[in-house]
């Protein structure tokens, strides 16, 4: 009888290319703004600047007071709502060597070490660590065998973020840089990488000139304004400002097309005015798919074939019963060595029988008489 067929494999993991990644757990964001104040003041009929100050405030705890420090005694209170975009909570990435953050991948927190998230593979003092390395590894291989004669065979892994020998990088869907959504102007992780400062970029933006006051606008399917889809305000500020720029957020996600923009002064429905304007919409990212199966052949010259110590092996009675581990398994033997002992004894009696008679007579009618 056959015995199961077993491999005996022996895996190396290392880090691809000597990189090394550090990942940070981001939480509930702070909402900071900066003024910078200026004053000038008249000398020998010109302006000079008198002082120059920079203030960082944070607006999302409430209302932020501010003092100068000069002896002119200026206080500058600010109060804001919660911004239109923001850093969501959740893990994210960064290279030690260029410490650009990455987002956009499946990373596992501080207390995980599941194989099918990026950051299964750790350092912890000077020394690579899987956390239950040998039974998640074990668990995760699959092989096939295809000659077992031959030793050719087909492997792969139930994980995620790895590569083989012969993969390539750029099949891994490793996320991608933060600062490339078009509200993030800049991404910057602070000297001592618990922290990540973000700086807002104006985005998509209508510019008005020589306004003031309130504007109203209003989305529209068409140039009959049937139907309207969208309504917002800008507040411009009381005096006359020749150019401005504002950031409309909260777009219904229902509108994926071009749109008819009207802006119009609060009050005075007579201004208004109306324009086309392209919908623009960047394409989501594609997945690349990794982790095919590998083929292989193994190193054992003259395992699994068939000679003189195999076949001597086999005469050995202890190895006739091998590999029976339940009754119904050794019922079924029982019955082919019955059958192979009946069909023995059939082949015996039909030759003794029949076969070896009738050779015999023919072999006498054949010769000649004696005379």
């Amino acid at each position: 009888m056959s015995s199961k067929s077993e491999v005996c494999c022996e895996v190396a993991i290392e880090p691809y290319g000597g990189k090394i990644y550090t990942a940070v757990k981001l939480t509930q964001p702070d909402t900071i703004i900066i003024l910078r104040h200026r004053i000038y003041e008249r000398v020998a009929n010109q302006w000079a600047e008198a002082a120059s100050e920079e203030f960082e405030a944070v607006v999302n705890k409430g209302s932020a007071k501010m003092e100068t420090i000069d002896k002119r005694q200026m206080e500058i209170r600010t109060t804001t709502g919660r911004v239109i975009r923001e850093m969501s909570n959740g893990m994210y990435y960064f290279s030690n060597d260029n410490r650009v953050l990455i987002m956009g991948v499946r990373l596992n927190e501080p207390t995980e070490s599941d194989i099918h998230k990026l950051g299964w593979l750790r350092k912890n003092d000077n020394a690579w660590l899987i956390r239950n390395g040998i039974i998640k590894i074990t668990d995760s291989q699959h092989i096939t065998i295809e000659n077992c004669k031959e030793q050719r065979y087909l492997t792969r892994y139930n994980a995620e973020y790895f590569i083989t020998y012969d993969d390539r990088i750029i099949d891994l869907d490793l996320g991608y840089p933060v600062d490339q959504q078009n509200w993030i102007e800049r991404a910057e992780i602070l000297n001592d990488d618990r922290a990540v400062r973000i700086t807002h970029a104006e985005g998509t933006v209508i510019h008005v000139s020589g306004g003031k006051g309130t504007l109203i606008g209003y989305m529209h399917r068409s140039e009959d304004k049937s139907s309207t889809d969208w309504s917002f305000s800008i507040e411009i500020g009381t005096a006359t400002r020749t150019k401005f720029i504002a950031t409309i957020g909260g777009i219904p996600a229902g509108i994926i097309s071009d749109r008819y923009v009207c802006l119009q002064p609060a009050g005075d429905a007579n201004a208004e005015q109306c324009k086309w304007l392209k919908y623009e919409a960047s394409p989501l990212r594609e997945r690349h798919m990794a982790h095919r199966w590998q083929a292989g052949i193994g190193n054992c010259p003259g395992c699994n074939e068939r000679g003189i110590e195999n076949f001597l092996l086999k005469l050995d009675p202890r190895q006739w019963l091998d590999g029976l581990n339940s009754t119904t398994e050794a019922v079924t033997c029982a019955l082919e060595i019955a059958l192979i002992i009946v069909t023995i004894l059939a082949t015996v009696l039909i030759c003794t029988k029949c076969i070896i008679p009738l050779a015999r007579c023919t072999i006498s009618l054949s010769k000649p008489p004696k005379k």
